[in-house]
Parts: structure tokens; sequence; C-alpha cells
């Protein structure tokens, strides 16, 4: 199985890091529990999950990165870490308030579709939530983008402040070997 690398940073610049894989201590959990952070209702689908993969969804107050090889269940974690986050009872993150880089644009188009279906799972769950409604719209707002793609858009955003020409481009591969 592959295995996975949360990393963590505390206030004093420490690194953690959180391994795993996908043979390890596996747990199933129910559709409604309570978050393990202590912020109100959980809503992750019945599924197996790792203590460390438990971790990586509920750590609060930290930035966090995950690193995986393809099938380890890093996408898993991030939509469901998004996701409580998004749902917090307590530090609520809006769903617009994301930045989640990837490298392809179609890990970043899942990633935007998984976050996207999930809220829209709850809500199935709870009709009357226009908060979730909200949510679910604010989430095609999100940065959820390759890096090259964030960052082009940082630059176009800001090319005054960086003495950039407003109509540069980039160059196609050919041409940046002239």
């Amino acid at each position: 199985a592959q295995g996975v690398s949360a990393k963590q940073m505390n206030s004093n610049g420490e690194i953690y890091e959180i391994k795993y894989g996908l043979t390890t201590s596996q747990r199933v959990y129910g559709t409604v529990m309570e978050n393990r952070a202590g912020h109100g209702p959980c809503y992750l689908k019945t599924d197996e999950i790792t203590k460390e993969q438990e971790q990586a969804i509920f750590l609060r107050d930290k930035n966090i990165m995950v690193s995986a090889g393809a099938g380890a269940g890093k996408t898993r974690v991030l939509v469901s870490r998004m996701a409580e986050l998004n749902m917090d009872e307590k530090n609520p993150v809006e769903a617009d308030r994301f930045l989640v880089m990837t490298f392809t644009n179609a890990a970043a188009a899942e990633m935007k579709e998984r976050i996207s279906l999930d809220l829209e799972e709850r809500l199935a769950k709870d009709p009357e939530n226009h908060y979730l409604r909200k949510q679910i719209r604010k989430i095609r707002q999100a940065d959820i983008s390759t890096v090259h793609s964030f960052c082009n858009h940082l630059i176009r955003t800001h090319y005054n402040e960086l003495s950039i020409d407003p109509s540069f481009r980039i160059g196609e591969e050919g041409e940046l070997f002239l």
C-alpha cells in the first residue's frame, strides 16, 4: 500500500509529520458522529479511515500538507478536512476562503467536484440548512487549482506591483528554448 504523509508546523516553526498507509489500523465510523475536535457534528460517510487520517481531518489551528502516491486516500482526507472546516460550529471556514493547489487540472477539477458533492450530500440530509446552500454556491469561487494556475492568477492580479507588462503571456515549451 502507498503511504500518505501529512506535515504540520507548530507556532515555533517545528514541522511534525503524520505518516499513514492504507493497511494501518483501519477504523469504521458511522454516517454521523461527534467531530473529534469537539466542534459539532461530523458527517463523514461510513468509510474506513485510519487514526492518522482522522488526525489530518480534524486537526485545527494548523496548516497541513498532505502528500501521497496514487490511491492512498489523500483526496478523501483533503475533501473531508475541507468539509469539516467548512461546517465547524465554532470557527467555520467559508468555502470560498480555501486555497488548494494540485499539480494537474484534472486533480483540481476532481477536488472541487468532490467537495461540492460532499456538501450536496450534507444538504440532502439537512435540506433547510441555508448555510450549506450558500457554501455550495461559494465553493465555485474557492481557489482550487494547479500551482501554475494560481501563480498565473496572482501575477495577473498584481502585475503593476511586480512591474510586469499586463499583456504578458506564458511561453510555449518550444519558445522557452529560443
